[in-house]
């Protein structure tokens, strides 16, 4: 296990134990883990990395964990042919892993997640009126909305995507072909 940030996988013992040496008494662990992604078995087997770890760190030091935390980093797709993340089949597997862990341990820590774009990321649009074209070595359109400042990602990171649908004049998806 790779740890870019926080503790590597050796270190995780030594760490809580120094802060049961230093007085606490309440424990969690939190996961950073990938950004947008859209498979659900990536997040379901961190589920089960992180309560390895917490029954691990249980048996050693006989202490039992609030919660852990795996973090954001459910997707949402941004190309139409993108799949979504299967919502219900990682909740169906995750309860699997959080049964074994009860049925081992006797107790069952609290699963948080922050959710991010998960929530509010399919649910907004930016709307802009085409004011101006021009035709040289390719088509360039100017458009009514300050997108650099409302949308900086394609500009940041090369890889960013944002989908565009050009509607018609009665508001309908367009369907013409380009020339």
């Amino acid at each position: 296990m790779e740890a870019k940030y926080g503790l590597r996988y050796d270190q995780v013992i030594p760490a809580y134990r120094e802060a049961m040496k230093r007085g606490a008494r309440r424990f969690g662990l939190h996961s950073m883990i990938i950004s947008n992604e859209r498979n659900y078995h990536y997040m379901v087997e961190t589920v089960h990395m992180l309560l390895d770890i917490i029954d691990e760190v249980s048996q050693e030091l006989k202490i039992k964990f609030e919660f852990f935390n795996i973090s954001g980093g459910i997707g949402i797709p941004y190309r139409p042919e993108d799949t979504i993340f299967d919502m219900p089949a990682f909740v169906r597997e995750t309860k699997i892993h959080l049964r074994r862990f009860a049925q081992k341990n006797g107790y069952t820590p609290r699963l948080f997640m922050e959710c991010g774009r998960f929530i509010t990321g399919p649910h907004g649009v930016l709307v802009a009126t085409v004011t101006n074209r021009m035709s040289k070595y390719r088509e360039y359109v100017g458009v009514d909305a300050a997108t650099m400042s409302a949308n900086p990602r394609p500009a940041i990171y090369e890889s960013a995507y944002h989908h565009i649908t050009i509607l018609n004049p009665n508001g309908q998806p367009n369907t013409a072909k380009k020339k």
